[in-house]
């Protein structure tokens, strides 16, 4: 199992308004029979591949959340389950996926993975 550990600095902390609530992570229902988020996943595997010179076997994300109120893109967990090679058992992997929204359907996402 990876795990992913991301922080960011919050310069606009000291002028957080009360008023407005903070973004959260809601699950994306039915996750594993959206076909965007599965091609998140699989796209987060083959970038992963790719960067680290893999070969996992993509085989489906079995659950998601989105980041409510994300400014300017979109924000995924996703719970990816995928075959490493020689295995004949799956492993599971966490992704954390970072879409540009004005570029839903092109382009690449930023992956962590």
């Amino acid at each position: 199992i990876s795990f992913v550990a991301t922080a960011h600095h919050d310069d606009h902390h000291d002028n957080h308004d009360p008023h407005r609530p903070e973004p959260r992570w809601v699950q994306v229902p039915h996750a594993e029979k959206d076909h965007h988020i599965q091609e998140l996943g699989k796209s987060a595997v083959d970038m992963n591949n790719k960067k680290n010179n893999a070969r996992l076997n993509f085989l489906h994300v079995i659950a998601a959340e989105k980041l409510e109120r994300a400014p300017g893109h979109d924000s995924y967990k996703l719970l990816i389950k995928a075959l490493p090679p020689h295995r004949h058992h799956p492993e599971f992997y966490k992704s954390l996926v970072m879409e540009d929204s004005a570029h839903h359907h092109h382009g690449k996402p930023a992956v962590s993975f």
